[in-house]
């Protein structure tokens, strides 16, 4: 007993006490459950909005890329052929 603080018996916590806070406790941690799974919610329409808006712009992006390239295979090649053009003619 010496080990203990000097303190009165309204210090100590009955099995009453201890009941309360653990039911104050849940009640809280119930009501943060439920306002982190709204938020949660919230954050995943919004991420989907951004998702969508990423998967537009590269949609855009591969189309721009491929028409650039498209023509520059063309050209390229229409380049080719008129080399090899001049090269057959250059022999006659």
């Amino acid at each position: 007993m010496e080990h203990l603080p000097p303190a009165g018996w309204s210090h100590l916590a009955t099995k009453d006490d201890v009941s309360l806070t653990v039911a104050l406790l849940r009640h809280e941690m119930s009501e943060m459950k439920s306002e982190l799974r709204q938020e949660m919610a919230e954050i995943k329409a919004e991420l989907k909005v951004d998702i969508a808006d990423v998967r537009i712009a590269m949609e855009k992006g591969f189309r721009a890329q491929t028409w650039k390239m498209v023509a520059a295979i063309g050209t390229s090649q229409a380049i080719s052929v008129a080399i090899m053009a001049a090269m057959v003619n250059s022999l006659r």
